[in-house]
């Protein structure tokens, strides 16, 4: 056991002496709920200590313990807090523990009306399951950060989440009808700012990909449309990308498919997720060309 150990040890030790009963006449006085608050703080320091000492389940339990003691003294936002530091502490060693955690400060943070914590925290969950690829978890708490940090009016944390959901959604759970709601809402609201429009093609391009797993006559109709509604997305690579995608598939061109997906690679580099989505479009175009 090292120093720093020991002495995270023994403030557990007066910890537990201070919350032990001190009888009547202290209860009456007031003195107890002293004694509460400076046990809190010793657990608090013990946390730190082990934490220093690389001893993160002690640490965990120790901010645990802490927040409980927190909510008896109705400190919640000062539980939630500690909550928050047990479950960084467990992260690495006990993923659902972790978890635990972080919902039992998020309930304290939505009861309080505090929805930025709350989501931020919705947002840590979600990247521990996408960590440990548990991704229709990761989704659902994507999908509740962003709709928090939408009642806040967060809208670019918000539209951080909401593109996870998309991405996941419609790559890995085929739920292509979402994906294109979420890529259009983030489009159109893009397409409000000047600052921000020039971004909306990314995410209206990703729709009509979405629109061609599902039927190749709405996605004609998604992107003239939004080339109506943005006009400049007409002399964007993108758009020319799509249009003639669209073409191969109509005339159920395989090789032209496959050669104006490299052409456009070679100058604008395709990630994992788009290779994903037009293969799909391609493995449809071979098996399935009556769904065309």
């Amino acid at each position: 056991m090292t120093h720093v150990e020991e002495q995270a040890r023994q403030l557990i030790t007066e910890a537990e002496k201070k919350l032990s009963p001190k009888g009547f006449f202290q209860s009456i006085f007031g003195y107890y709920k002293n004694r509460t608050e400076d046990a809190i703080e010793c657990y608090h320091r013990a946390g730190n200590l082990f934490k220093l000492a690389k001893n993160w389940l002690q640490a965990g339990s120790a901010f645990k313990i802490a927040g409980d003691l927190n909510l008896e003294q109705n400190n919640r936002t000062e539980a939630a807090d500690n909550y928050v530091l047990a479950s960084k502490c467990l992260e690495k060693y006990d993923v659902n523990g972790a978890i635990n955690f972080l919902l039992s400060a998020i309930q304290i943070y939505t009861d309080l009306g505090r929805f930025t914590m709350a989501a931020k925290l919705h947002n840590n969950i979600a990247d521990i399951y996408e960590q440990n690829l548990e991704l229709d978890k990761a989704v659902q708490h994507f999908e509740q950060a962003a709709d928090y940090f939408k009642v806040e009016e967060c809208y670019t944390s918000a539209k951080r989440c909401l593109l996870k959901v998309a991405q996941y959604v419609s790559s890995e759970f085929q739920d292509y009808s979402k994906a294109i709601n979420i890529y259009q809402e983030i489009a159109f609201y893009d397409l409000k700012s000047p600052i921000l429009q020039y971004g909306a093609k990314e995410s209206l391009f990703k729709a009509v990909l979405c629109h061609l797993c599902i039927d190749i006559l709405n996605a004609k109709h998604a992107l003239d449309s939004y080339v109506r509604k943005y006009p400049a997305f007409k002399i964007a690579r993108e758009f020319e990308f799509l249009k003639n995608i669209i073409e191969h598939v109509e005339d159920s061109d395989e090789e032209a498919f496959i050669k104006t997906i490299k052409e456009y690679d070679d100058f604008s580099r395709l990630d994992t997720w788009h290779t994903k989505i037009l293969l799909k479009i391609k493995r449809q175009m071979k098996d399935q060309p009556d769904l065309l």
